[in-house]
């Protein structure tokens, strides 16, 4: 895992931030946050948290994939970094099947690293209850999430 965020905690890394709450961020994916992804696409444990198989990819297909996704990925879906206050990279949250005519999506979440669990185990852990969701929503001009 990175030991800080993309940028520490400048200008640029707040101009990144869509969501915040006292202990977490949401923002924008970077480059420098696929070698997380990476690892953590190919662990066994989390992809059967996805109800997925493990990623059987090269780093170099990886990382083309990643950087196509961040520069044309499709409007109907996005993924965004969630990060400590201190910057520390601990998962994803995306949404996709997005709707801007009904202003709807479907939301997607992976925690893997959060508080003392990161000490112990890369094993998926989901917090929802340290997000604050609206803001990140109105960010992709989007209301309601689908269950």
């Amino acid at each position: 895992m990175s030991d800080a965020g993309p940028a520490g905690t400048d200008a640029l890394t707040e101009q990144l931030v869509v969501a915040r709450s006292s202990r977490l961020r949401i923002r924008h994916k970077v480059h420098a946050d696929a070698i997380d992804d990476f690892t953590w696409a190919r662990d066994p444990e989390i992809a059967r948290f996805n109800g997925t198989t493990p990623r059987d990819q090269t780093l170099a297909a990886f990382l083309a994939e990643f950087d196509y996704d961040l520069a044309f990925g499709p409007p109907t879906r996005r993924q965004f970094a969630i990060e400590s206050v201190d910057g520390v990279h601990i998962g994803t949250v995306m949404f996709y099947n997005a709707s801007y005519a009904d202003a709807s999506a479907e939301l997607g979440m992976t925690t893997v690293l959060v508080g003392d669990h990161a000490a112990t185990s890369t094993a998926p852990f989901v917090h929802h209850r340290t997000l604050a969701l609206a803001p990140f929503l109105a960010s992709a001009k989007l209301k309601e999430i689908a269950r």
